[in-house]
């Protein structure tokens, strides 16, 4: 789906009626696109599904649209667009009685703060808040991603030993369900953990390379960029040749779009002190 292809205001009712399918389809495209590499593409496509639920005016379309922009922008690194987006969507379902995304968004809120420098335990009770609330509501739909995101917060805390708890968790939890697109972030953050927790550098290095290896083999090239880069920074800091700043280099020059993301300005600043 292109462009404004079959984007009438007349919701598409013969195929599912609880939500627009066209807005579905964007808003997953958004996340597959980013995850590929193309950060400006899925940003658009977001937009675009946001945009087509609002023409619609179809209430429940609109709330789908808003949760999953939350995702995109949290890939994307935007905190205070996703604070923004999460607590619109909250008010949005709180007035049309849609408790089913209020938790995915209260996990984001809760991220989006923290790492805008709101108090971590408050932050933390927020998004355990939100995970309870989810669970409670009848999904487990994204849980991995979400433990991550608790992770995160504990891991700028100064909490590695509970990032590595609540990553492990992940871990199980996506064993369980074969949920595995979050796969190769869930182990790069483990060896961000154990770098944190002083462990030995070659036990996160392993890490490293297998996040590297799983987001090849997945075709998710924004996260073998960032496996790239945690290596790039452990052969930094260890004075010692791995090829990481290779891989490194490679990965970004495969990607022609997203140059003004945090992600794509961190890679390109590990290459300049390098060179």
């Amino acid at each position: 789906m292109t462009g404004e292809e079959g984007e009438s205001a007349t919701l598409i009712r013969d195929i599912y009626d609880v939500v627009d399918p066209r807005v579905t389809c964007r808003s997953y495209r958004s996340w597959i696109l980013w995850m590929q590499g193309f950060p400006d593409q899925a940003k658009q496509e977001s937009l675009r599904a946001i945009a087509l639920a609002e023409k619609l005016d179809h209430p429940f379309s609109i709330a789908l649209a808003l949760s999953f922009a939350t995702w995109l922008e949290q890939f994307l690194g935007n905190m205070t667009r996703v604070s923004e987006l999460a607590q619109r969507a909250i008010v949005h379902c709180e007035a049309h009685g849609f408790p089913f995304w209020i938790g995915w968004n209260q996990v984001l809120l809760g991220w989006s703060d923290a790492a805008q420098g709101a108090d971590a335990a408050e932050e933390i009770e927020k998004i355990n808040e939100g995970l309870r609330y989810w669970k409670e509501k009848g999904s487990e739909l994204g849980r991995g991603y979400f433990f991550s995101l608790l992770a995160d917060v504990y891991l700028r805390a100064g909490q590695p030993m509970r990032a590595m708890e609540v990553l492990t968790r992940a871990r199980t939890f996506m064993h369980e369900r074969d949920e595995r697109y979050w796969e190769a972030e869930r182990q790069r953050m483990s060896g961000e953990a154990e770098l944190a927790m002083g462990t030995e550098t070659d036990q996160a290095v392993i890490r490293f390379k297998d996040a590297l290896s799983i987001a090849k083999r997945q075709g998710a090239k924004s996260l073998e960029l960032r496996a790239a880069m945690s290596l790039a920074r452990v052969e930094r800091d260890s004075g010692a040749s791995n090829g990481a700043y290779a891989d490194l280099r490679n990965v970004l020059t495969s990607m022609n779009e997203g140059h003004g993301t945090p992600d794509l300005r961190e890679a390109t600043a590990l290459l300049a002190k390098q060179d």
